[in-house]
């Protein structure tokens, strides 16, 4: 079977996932469209990308793939952030079984989250940059850096709830953003990958320390699990909520959620806490949560931070690790079941 070709477009009129003929189209195997591949401390250029053709999962590789969510905008802050990976990812390694019993090895890969440049940027952004200039930027930086996961909705400027459903020029499917970067991930790593991060622009993560904590011990084949922070509020029955500044889904959870779930504008931390309900009802089995940490813990061993310090951009490079770059944690509270 031949590979298909996709590229990564930035033609708000005739955006489509597949093209031929525009020059600064990124038309590439399969194979080859990737971002970094971090292994331990080696990092590669070349990682796998699926295809309904590609082999299944290695018996003994933890696959990751870390979808950080930015507005396409946010040069700046792509570039921090990529100058602050090799800290973030640092010597991160697990313990666990493959399919076969063999030791797991831990691969991740990342990729910026970025739609397609509002049609309202030049009118409502308040920005000296013009969309068109915005367009060449993003093409640019596609084409140098190799790790933009283009989502066709519309994104950069900020519109209500209200306001978007009835926006008549808003691209199909204008909603729910983070539920369109799971979907982008999840078709492009079904066979390969094991775990789907979403992570926000302003969290920083030492995957050295996180990463154990969240897939140490861990079987292959793996079901229905939530990793990652852990949302102050809960189910009154004391299920628990994913956080949204740094959660990961199981590929199972993730390939129901985008097949089964509507994308729509909803707040994502109770979003994805109706996500997880309705996979359990969907399903007849519980996810589970054992590995969504709560602040207080993220906090006293240096997982990961997330606060308003963080997004500004000259605090976000100077953090060099978690410790003294602290959010503040909110209190519970109980959250009531008829809600999902």
């Amino acid at each position: 079977m031949a590979l298909a070709l996709l590229s990564l477009c930035w033609d708000a009129v005739a955006d489509v996932e597949v093209c031929y003929d525009k020059p600064w189209c990124r038309d590439i195997l399969l194979p080859n469209l990737c971002g970094q591949m971090f292994d331990n401390t080696n990092v590669s250029e070349a990682c796998p990308l699926e295809c309904e053709s590609c082999a299944a999962h290695s018996n003994d590789l933890f696959v990751v793939v870390i979808m950080i969510n930015v507005a396409p905008q946010d040069f700046a802050r792509r570039r921090a952030i990529r100058a602050t990976l090799a800290k973030q990812y640092g010597h991160a390694r697990i313990t666990g079984k493959g399919d076969h019993g063999g030791e797991l090895t831990l691969k991740m890969t990342h990729f910026f989250a970025v739609g397609t440049p509002s049609q309202r940027w030049d009118a409502d952004s308040g920005s000296n940059m013009t969309r068109a200039q915005l367009i060449a930027g993003l093409k640019n930086e596609s084409h140098a850096h190799k790790d933009l996961a283009h989502l066709l909705i519309e994104d950069g400027v900020q519109m209500t709830a209200k306001a978007r459903r009835r926006c008549m020029h808003c691209l199909p499917g204008d909603s729910g953003k983070s539920h369109h970067l799971f979907a982008w991930a999840y078709r492009r790593y079904k066979n390969r990958a094991h775990v789907i991060m979403k992570q926000d622009d302003d969290t920083f993560v030492d995957w050295s320390v996180a990463a154990p904590r969240l897939f140490n011990g861990l079987e292959l084949p793996l079901r229905r699990y939530a990793f990652g922070a852990r949302h102050h509020k809960e189910y009154t029955d004391g299920r628990v909520c994913p956080a949204g500044a740094l959660y990961g889904l199981s590929l199972d959870v993730a390939q129901y959620v985008v097949e089964s779930i509507k994308p729509r504008v909803f707040f994502e931390d109770l979003e994805a806490c109706n996500w997880l309900v309705a996979v359990e009802n969907g399903t007849g089995g519980s996810v589970n949560r054992e590995r969504l940490v709560p602040c207080t813990e993220s906090s006293s061993q240096n997982y990961w931070v997330h606060g308003k310090e963080l997004k500004q951009l000259a605090h976000y490079q100077q953090c060099a690790n978690p410790e003294g770059c602290h959010g503040k944690c909110n209190k519970q509270f109980a959250m009531h079941t008829q809600a999902v």
